[in-house]
């Protein structure tokens, strides 16, 4: 893996574990941009098509941790509303 790429990973994985949004936000522009750029910036044809794989690849890793971090909030957000309910229901009694 490309060190842009390991660096923009570990980056995710910081923002992810913190749940902070914007810094989510701001590593998955930088990721765009800096995927962008390499590929562009890339002469050799060899090298171009696998640093294409390489972030197509980070990519794919990067759409499953953002889908299970949402069912994971979706689960909590249930929980939540699943015990308010139940303690409106005995304190209404």
């Amino acid at each position: 893996m490309a060190t842009f790429l390991a660096t923009i990973k570990s980056d995710f994985d910081t923002a992810l574990k913190s749940k902070d949004v914007e810094q989510l936000e701001s590593v998955l522009n930088r990721f765009d941009e800096s995927c962008k750029t390499e590929i562009e910036s890339e002469a050799d044809i060899l090298k171009k098509e696998v640093l294409i794989k390489q972030c197509i690849t980070l990519h794919k890793q990067i759409e499953a941790d953002l889908l299970k971090a949402r069912h994971e909030i979706r689960e909590q957000i249930h929980s939540a509303k699943t015990n308010g309910k139940k303690i409106n229901k005995y304190l209404n009694v």
